[in-house]
């Protein structure tokens, strides 16, 4: 999907110019004008060019931008993730409120369904989810807000699945990223799935939320800290 988003842009923007004349700046001068791009989406399009013009037999090197940090990259604020609901059609409004009250895996929210959810607890228990290997069920913990979204969509649904794209099916990871991606171009700020867990995860913390806390609430397990290992008996001490 991501290969074929780039060359697609690629080909819009330079598909007919003569291969004489095309300018590794005038290339690398369009990534940096998109400005729903982030700097990984502009380096993995100058990448995918790199690699496709190589392979049509013109070696050009493109001057790419260093790779930052995803979690900042893609966070994603109050004003910018209304203006993603409002741009957003059908189930995929609801989809992006609850990833945004619960920072659970785009994966998880999608194949969520009415009879998964413990409406007394105000939980969901996933029996498999990506960290299953642990031998323990992922618990998504509904907030009020979480669950306002999960019971209006019950009542329109009744059963099975609570979020359907427009196929009546569950979202597939590449349906939703390119939805998002639409609604990027059009609102002009980068948004993806996955920021919203990371989105969650920043918010909590700055609210002052134990990082124990915030990495249970994601179905996550916090590594216990390194126990030095003890120096033998008369080897050097090190330097500090």
């Amino acid at each position: 999907v991501g290969y074929r988003k780039s060359l697609t842009s690629w080909l819009a923007q330079f598909g007919t110019t003569p291969r004489a004349k095309l300018d590794p700046k005038a290339i690398e001068d369009y990534a940096l004008s998109r400005a729903t791009w982030g700097a990984n989406q502009r380096r993995n399009f100058l990448c995918d060019t790199e690699g496709f013009l190589k392979w049509a037999g013109l070696k050009l090197e493109l001057s790419k931008p260093g790779r930052e940090s995803a979690g900042a990259e893609k966070v994603i604020t109050e004003a910018v993730h209304w203006q993603a609901v409002g741009s957003a059609k059908g189930d995929l409004k609801a989809l992006l409120c609850f990833l945004w009250h619960t920072g659970c895996r785009p994966s998880e929210a999608s194949k969520l369904t009415a009879e998964m959810v413990d409406w007394e607890s105000e939980t969901v228990r996933l029996r498999e989810h990506k960290t299953r290997g642990r031998g323990r069920d992922r618990i998504i913990y509904l907030s009020p807000d979480a669950l306002k979204v999960l019971s209006a969509q019950r009542s329109v649904r009744q059963t099975g699945l609570l979020f359907r794209s427009r196929r009546n099916t569950a979202y597939t990871m590449n349906g939703l990223t390119q939805a998002l991606w639409r609604i990027s171009e059009r609102i002009g700020h980068h948004v993806t799935a996955y920021g919203y867990r990371h989105t969650y995860a920043t918010r909590a913390l700055v609210k002052g939320l134990p990082d124990t806390h915030v990495a249970a609430l994601l179905g996550q397990k916090m590594q216990p800290p390194e126990v030095p290992k003890p120096i033998p008996e008369g080897a050097p001490k090190p330097v500090v």
